[in-house]
């Protein structure tokens, strides 16, 4: 039941557009402002600024914040609030909407939270009032001006909505507007001119029913028609192109009726209920209803616009309707089923704006611009049928309230009124018979095909790879992934002609593709898969024809829905693409993936990235592979250790090492020590060591930078001022990274180490010079050393260093029994081989001589202590050994309990690897240095009195056999009255080892060099009880449980009873092993021996 006409709302299908003058006065362009000027510097409550609507935000009670993007991207949050609440309804905010507002009342606020990309660090607040107008393109455009003391005077441009002439006094104000506006029954016409403090109305169009009626009312219009009222039960919807459809004008009527829908005046004194001729609206021909129409508009009107050719408008007509046609907007006819719609037929004098101002309320999906593409007929698309009129109703009293929009729409009216987006049928994707292509948003890493369509927003050159075939890259967009960075596609084939060439803004379709994850989906037809492409050229609405020498399996002919599909595809890029045209920015998406620019510190493995670095080092490889060392002064734990001569110790956790391959690999050679350059696309894995390095392969990519030029290099900047606070470090702690102290006997290989030692003697080469040292600890692994150098008691003590750089000079002002603490030492093997030597380069002041008359220098004291100790050891007579043994026992006894070494193995650090027992008897290797950490689970001989043996050293026939301990001469080689005897004390002790896996190994602790029995004599452990006791307390800590000592005897504990003395620790061993004379290298002829020892912490 039709409701009373004074109990509904006004309801306008169209806004009033604002006067263009009023609107060029308050927005002149030459007062426009840059938001980020404001937001640093404040205002002055002059000018305005402009930006288009990135977010719409929402209303919470009188606040509505919402987002603009203005110059440059950046993004402007804007809060409307207060006073400005009342007029929210009259503005049409819509993401995409231009806007513009002016500073006054402006007030500016902090923002809450952390920094976002390109946000404006200010909010932009009006409360006390706003002037601001915006414009949508789909829904009109409204101005506010809440400081004005009323609102402006209505001109021709709020009769005529997209009308942007400007007002013409001498137009009668009782002519019927082109484009009717209603209002309210029973409302007046001054009612619609209140003041409003300056808003003007401006709400959204929605598709109605009345958009394909065809059947035409007239209705009564009284002699003293003002302005038309509006209409609330008719409200102006989505018109078709004439002439099937038509907007008619619309006159104020009496109060004791509602109108229902539009009147076609038929003369200037009708004022009855009439009907036009149903056949004079069929007919587009007939030139009889026509004229009565224009003789009735041009009886009220007088003189109007310049009348238009009748042939112009009906050429103008078909040129509408067949691109609405072309485009599948017009579906079937649905006047069977609207009796009450009405219609109107343009008159000559309506002229052209009729046409463009009912255009403006079609959605702008309806309108193509290309031509209908050059397919065969099978695949052109069918037509829809025209709009004609097939009933005649008539109004009257009875059927004038009633809802004449009660007819049912057609059915594209009814999607697009359904949903805001006209283009959500675009994301569903194209379904071509058996082909279903699937949206870009929606593709995912997989191992079968898909078929892909989009559009085409950039595409690379076609290039030839190292494999001899060709390739491209192209970047394809759809509604579905427009807020990200697209779809990247590579396509590869064997022939150059094979591959596509479409322009930015084609449509490129490809069936069976694959989609891997690199950086995110990306869409791969390799060489040897049968994929296949077709392109539309959206600019000539064609299918782009593939050249006559391309490969028939790569190309395909599209089908007529594919075709269709790409129509309305390119529609929406151009859409998208004139919005951004709006801003006047480049067109470019929100989320577009730009690779990222990257420091060291934050380089992961598997990724591209850009990086901007200062060159230290570079060699050639002999397979043309360039390896260069690179630095931009920031830390990543996971780069190798660099140990080059070139390289500061502190500098090497900054070091980056990257391989140049192909292009790349004859840029490098020119890539100079010291001089900056940018590398794009660098790629980071793990190497086989499993440490972080680059890969390089396009030398295009890479870029000298100039120092002297940071006006466009902020990064060589950064770097830069990085640089110097390193450096700055650096000076600080004299330019060197500061190592552990260690004796030379317990250095590692490789490692670098601070030590205090003593010169032996200094051999000056051309370029070089050798510096021989010692701290008078031993090690096995060193280089030989010539007689005249240092004697052979010594030569097993001594360490020969190679100096370079500055370190040369330094040894100029050296002798020899100088003491000399250096720093960053480092034992290497010498010519490949196993045995080590030091070498010592840079700048840096690595050497420092020491006042052996200190008393501070606790190292410089030891020294001298070890000194004594050794030389006492070479010159005592025979017969004090034994006491002079016991004492040096007795004291290394007490300085090793107070420096007792014990480490806990690092699983993972480098230089701290442990091998298995297993691995040690599997080496091929002989001689050869392992380390393990294992445990004593026995040990030989039972009894430690018997480690020590007497062997002949003169006869081979007893040189294996053992004496008695009874005897110390030999009876086949000794004489009885010559003091000298060939006999001589040898350690014979044994112990046998187990790891974690189980595995055991027999293994010597017989030489004197060993950590264990160091600085012991045989013959002093024979005939000294104390010498024995020192060979206890030095075996004791290493077998643990193992060993029985009580009553001065020093015997294995028996079998089963281990745990009562907790069993033996875990022990840090390096061993040797070495092949006995005479024994073919075997496995089980083997021997081995160790050679340091450390006790790990319990676990």
């Amino acid at each position: 039941m039709k409701r009373p006409a004074e109990a509904e709302p006004a309801a306008s299908s169209k806004r009033a557009r604002p006067d263009p003058q009023t609107v060029e006065a308050l927005f002149k362009p030459d007062q426009r402002k840059k938001a980020a000027d404001i937001c640093r510097k404040g205002t002055d409550g002059t000018g305005y600024i402009e930006g288009k609507v990135f977010e719409k935000g929402s209303i919470a009670g009188d606040c509505w914040v919402f987002l603009l993007t203005a110059e440059l991207g950046f993004r402007v949050q804007v809060s409307l609030a207060g006073n400005c609440s009342k007029y929210f309804a009259e503005l049409p905010i819509a993401v995409g909407a231009l806007v513009r507002i002016t500073t006054r009342g402006l007030a500016l606020e902090d923002l809450e939270g952390p920094k976002k990309a390109l946000m404006l660090a200010k909010r932009f607040v009006w409360s006390e009032g706003v002037t601001i107008h915006v414009r949508n393109s789909k829904t009109g455009e409204s101005l506010v001006d809440t400081w004005a003391d009323s609102r402006l005077p209505p001109s021709p441009s709020t009769q005529m909505p997209h009308t942007a002439e400007p007002h013409n006094e001498s137009e009668p104000t009782d002519s019927a507007p082109p484009f009717p506006m209603n209002t309210t029954a029973g409302q007046s016409h001054d009612a619609t001119k209140k003041s409003t403090n300056g808003a003007i109305s401006s709400d959204s169009l929605q598709p109605e029913v009345s958009t394909s009626t065809g059947a035409v009312q007239a209705v009564p219009v009284p002699e003293d028609a003002g302005d038309p009222p509006e209409d609330p039960h008719n409200p102006q919807s989505l018109p078709s192109p004439p002439p099937e459809t038509g907007e008619g004008h619309t006159a104020h009527k009496p109060d004791s009726f509602p109108t229902t829908a539009p009147h076609i005046p038929t003369s200037s004194g009708d004022h009855t209920h009439g009907t036009a001729p149903l056949e004079e609206l069929q007919n587009p021909a007939t030139e009889g209803g026509r004229t009565v129409v224009r003789a009735s508009n041009e009886a009220k009107a007088g003189p109007s616009k310049k009348t238009k050719n009748p042939k112009k408008l009906r050429h103008d007509r078909d040129r509408k309707l067949k691109q609405l046609r072309r485009a599948g907007k017009l579906g079937p006819s649905p006047e069977a089923n609207v009796p009450n719609a009405q219609s109107r037929e343009p008159s000559a004098d309506d002229g052209e704006d009729y046409y463009w101002d009912a255009a403006d309320t079609l959605p702008e999906d309806a309108f193509l611009e290309n031509p209908e593409p050059e397919v065969a007929t099978a695949e052109r698309p069918a037509k829809s049928p025209s709009v004609a009129p097939e009933v005649k109703a008539e109004v009257g009293p009875d059927n004038a309230g009633r809802e004449g929009a009660a007819a049912a729409p057609s059915g594209h009216v009814q999607v697009i009124a359904s949903t805001d987006d006209p283009w959500e049928s675009l994301r569903m994707g194209c379904v071509s018979g058996l082909v279903v292509y699937t949206p870009l948003a929606q593709l995912t890493a997989a191992p079968h095909m898909r078929n892909i369509m989009g559009v085409v927003e950039s595409t690379g050159v076609i290039k030839p790879t190292k494999n001899g075939e060709y390739t491209v890259r192209l970047c394809i967009y759809d509604p579905t992934n427009i807020g990200t960075a697209g779809l990247s596609v590579v396509l590869f084939d064997k022939s150059e002609r094979g591959l596509p060439r479409p322009d930015a803004g084609d449509i490129l379709m490809l069936r069976t593709v694959q989609i891997k994850d690199f950086n995110g989906p990306c869409a791969t037809g390799p060489s040897y898969k049968g994929w296949q492409w077709a392109v539309f050229h959206v600019k000539t609405g064609r299918m782009l024809s593939a050249p006559l020498d391309t490969c028939a399996m790569r190309y395909f002919k599209a089908e007529e829905s594919e075709v269709k599909f790409c129509l309305r595809l390119g529609d929406w890029w151009r859409e998208i693409s004139s919005n951004a045209a709006d801003f006047e920015v480049s067109f470019a998406h929100k989320s577009r993936y730009v690779r990222p620019h990257k420091a060291i510190a934050d380089a992961e493995h598997e990724e591209y990235f850009d990086c901007t670095v200062e060159v230290l080092h570079g060699f050639r490889h002999e397979n043309g592979v360039y390896t260069v060392f690179v630095t931009d002064y920031t830390r990543n734990p996971h780069v190798s250790p660099t140990q080059g001569e070139w390289c500061p110790p502190r500098l090497a956790p900054y070091v980056l090492r990257i391989e140049m391959w192909d292009s790349s690999a004859e840029v490098g050679p020119a890539m100079q020590a010291g001089e900056y350059y940018s590398i794009r696309n660098l790629r980071t894995k793990i190497s086989s060591g499993g440490y972080l390095e680059g890969k390089m392969q396009e030398g295009e990519k890479i870029t000298k930078l100039d120092e002297d030029q940071l006006e466009d290099q902020p990064r060589l900047a950064e770097l830069l001022k990085r640089k110097v606070e390193w450096e700055a470090e650096m000076n600080a702690s004299g330019g060197v990274h500061e190592f552990p102290h260690q004796l030379i006997g317990e250095a590692e290989e490789n490692r670098h180490f601070k030590c205090t030692v003593e010169v032996v003697h200094i051999s000056p080469k051309d370029d070089f010079t050798y510096l021989y040292v010692t701290d008078y600890t031993a090690r096995t692994d060193l280089v030989p050393v010539a007689a005249h150098i240092a004697p052979s008691a010594l030569a097993d003590r001594v360490v020969r260093i190679e100096l370079r750089d500055a370190q040369v000079d330094t040894a100029r002002n050296l002798e020899a029994g100088d003491y000399i603490a250096i720093r960053n030492l480092r034992l290497r093997p010498s010519a490949g081989g196993p045995l080590l030597s030091g070498r010592l380069g840079g700048d840096q002041r690595l050497i420092t001589k020491l006042n052996a008359k200190a008393s501070g220098n606790a190292e410089l004291r030891a020294l001298l202590r070890r000194k004594e100790e050794w030389e006492a050891a070479q010159t005592r007579p025979k017969r004090e050994g034994k006491r002079t043994a016991a004492r040096a026992a007795r004291h290394a006894a007490a300085e090793d309990a107070s420096s007792a070494v014990r480490s806990r193995p690092r699983k993972g650090t480098p230089g701290q690897h442990f091998g298995s027992l297993q691995e040690v008897q599997a080496s091929t290797a002989c001689p050869a240095v392992f380390r393990v950490r294992a445990r004593p689970v026995d040990f030989f001989p039972d009894d430690l009195r018997d480690c020590v043996v007497l062997r002949c050293t003169s006869c081979n026939e007893t040189r294996v056999q053992l004496l008695p301990k009874t005897r110390r001469r030999c009876t086949r080689c000794d004489d009885a009255m010559d003091d000298e005897t060939a006999v001589r004390a040898f350690f014979e002790l044994w112990l046998r080892l187990a790891d974690d896996e189980g595995t055991t190994l027999d293994v010597s602790v017989a030489d004197e060099r060993c950590s264990v029995l160091r600085d012991l004599s045989p013959e002093d452990v024979y005939e000294d009880e104390d010498a024995f006791a020192m060979l206890v307390a030095r075996v004791r800590p290493l077998l643990g449980g193992l060993l029985d000592v009580r009553d001065g005897e020093a015997k294995r504990r028996p079998v089963g009873r281990d745990e009562e003395g907790g069993g033996a620790p875990w022990v840090d061993l390096t061993i040797g092993s070495w092949l006995p004379a005479g024994e073919e290298d075997t496995p089980d002829a083997r021997a081995y021996v160790v050679l340091k020892h450390a006790l790990c912490e319990d676990e």
